[in-house]
């Protein structure tokens, strides 16, 4: 064979044996593949738990829970200034994003104590001071309250004259309450529930 046919003869049989060995490897990668387990998701699940175990400020609440709960800073240890930790505002069931003495929108020192009775009625009485959260006075919950009303109200399914019937026969002061129409007495009691 000339010196030219055989060059082509041997680019040709080169060419061929690259061809079947890519051609091999994309078989086998076809075929192993539905197989494989994909490790990268599994950083991700590391990832996740080392954000909910972990205290960057050292306050007391994981970073999850400043995240995705109280949302506060996970960077600083006292959200609001105020000179208390986040961890003793959530403790003491204070708003960690309200300093104390302050009146904040939305914030959730509006916590309601309620004692369970037995019956249909709460058989003990229990109070909370609202004159920083809107100038309601202070609420006392009555053994006259229902605790189906009660529980109707803490579930968020009341409407705006229940509400503030329930208000109302709790010492809420009337001149106040009726200073606030339906929909801002609804918004706020929804509100108060959210940040629960």
């Amino acid at each position: 064979m000339p010196r030219p046919q055989k060059t082509a003869v041997v680019i040709l049989l080169s060419l061929g044996i690259v061809i079947l060995f890519f051609g091999a490897l994309q078989f086998r990668n076809r075929v192993v593949s539905p197989f494989q387990v994909d490790v990268s998701g599994l950083a991700t699940v590391d990832s996740a738990i080392d954000t909910a175990n972990k205290d960057t400020d050292s306050d007391g609440l994981s970073d999850y829970d400043e995240f995705n709960v109280y949302q506060t800073s996970p960077y600083l240890e006292d959200s609001d200034s105020d000179g208390l930790a986040d961890n003793v505002e959530v403790k003491n069931g204070t708003d960690a994003n309200c300093p104390l003495g302050q009146n904040c929108v939305g914030g959730n020192n509006f916590a309601i104590e309620v004692a369970t009775g037995t019956d249909s009625t709460i058989s003990n009485t229990s109070s909370t001071d609202y004159s920083q959260a809107g100038g309601l006075g202070t609420i006392n919950v009555s053994s006259s309250t229902s605790e189906t009303d009660l529980r109707n109200a803490l579930a968020g399914q009341v409407d705006a004259p229940t509400l503030r019937q329930i208000l109302l026969d709790n010492g809420a002061d009337k001149a106040m309450l009726d200073a606030i129409t339906d929909a801002d007495l609804l918004k706020s009691y929804q509100e108060v529930l959210n940040n629960q």
